[in-house]
């Protein structure tokens, strides 16, 4: 395999490290940036993986799916099963959710029509009171009470 000019260009992009994992584990778990954090996981130090887990949401799914993918065949059924629960409550809550919230813009809608009609017979009334209208015919158009015109 030869040298090329391509290879020569790619190889001033990119960083290489060589890390020795064994020395790796020995320095003291004061992790300072990811790829240290990631270190740790990929070493196997189960003690540092969940710690690390509830810092970073890309270690966390990478420790579950270690964590299924080493697990006997009814660990890995127990995983799933819950897994399944999991999203199914979260899906269930979210469409409850959904429709929490359809009910309640149906509910205000309503209130708002009714809130709307009330206030319409309200102004209604008031004109027909100010204009001399007796109070009975007012009543049997606006459906108000004999209070509610007096109110006004």
């Amino acid at each position: 395999m030869g040298y090329k000019e391509e290879d020569k260009y790619l190889s001033q992009m990119l960083k290489y490290y060589i890390i020795e994992l064994p020395k790796f584990k020995k320095k003291k778990p004061k992790v300072a940036d990811i790829l240290e954090k990631w270190l740790y996981v990929i070493g196997g130090d189960r003690k540092m993986m969940e710690e690390y887990k509830k810092e970073n949401e890309e270690i966390k799914e990478a420790v579950d799916q270690l964590t299924e993918m080493s697990a006997d065949e009814y660990e890995r059924e127990l995983y799933e099963i819950r897994e399944r629960s999991r999203l199914t409550y979260h899906t269930e809550m979210n469409e409850a959710r959904r429709k929490g919230v359809e009910e309640g813009e149906k509910i205000g809608e309503k209130r708002g029509k009714k809130i709307g009609k009330d206030e319409e017979k309200r102004k209604i009334a008031k004109k027909m009171k100010e204009k001399g209208t007796d109070i009975n015919y007012i009543i049997e158009i606006t459906g108000l009470t004999n209070e509610e015109i007096n109110e006004l």
